[in-house]
């Protein structure tokens, strides 16, 4: 797994790269992947 910022720059969403090779949308739980949220 990997954490990762998805989309057009400016509008970047987090996101995780999963193990099989899915990108999984996490902007539902989590604003942006940075320092405060891990």
């Amino acid at each position: 797994m990997k954490l990762m910022r998805v989309g057009a720059p400016g509008a970047e969403k987090p996101a995780i790269l999963a193990a099989d090779g899915t990108i999984r949308d996490l902007s539902a739980h989590v604003a942006d992947i940075g320092g405060a949220a891990i």
